[in-house]
């Protein structure tokens, strides 16, 4: 057994380790959202308006095509839909 460092993806020898372990933190967050709003990732893409297989593809891990800044990107505005969907709930609790 061997000791890996903090980064998986320089322990498996991945270009750009850094890079890819804050793409795959980022793309952990959009699932945290997806799974709090209840959406699929096909719905997902389609309300941020992306094509769906560049977004699955992302959500499974396959980064390299993907700028940091583009996953931020959706997850912002994934976070605003969430946190409106929210919203909308906790105001019809109280009616």
């Amino acid at each position: 057994m061997q000791v890996g460092s903090r980064n998986v993806c320089a322990d498996l020898g991945f270009p750009n380790p850094d890079a890819m372990l804050r793409k795959a933190r980022i793309a952990s967050e959009i699932s945290a959202n997806l799974k709090k709003a209840g959406l699929t990732q096909i719905a997902a893409a389609r309300r941020i308006r992306v094509p769906q297989a560049t977004f699955l593809r992302a959500m499974r891990g396959e980064f390299t095509p993907v700028a940091e800044e583009t996953l931020k990107k959706w997850l912002a505005r994934l976070t605003v839909m969430v946190n409106q969907v929210h919203s909308t709930r906790d105001q019809f609790k109280g009616i």
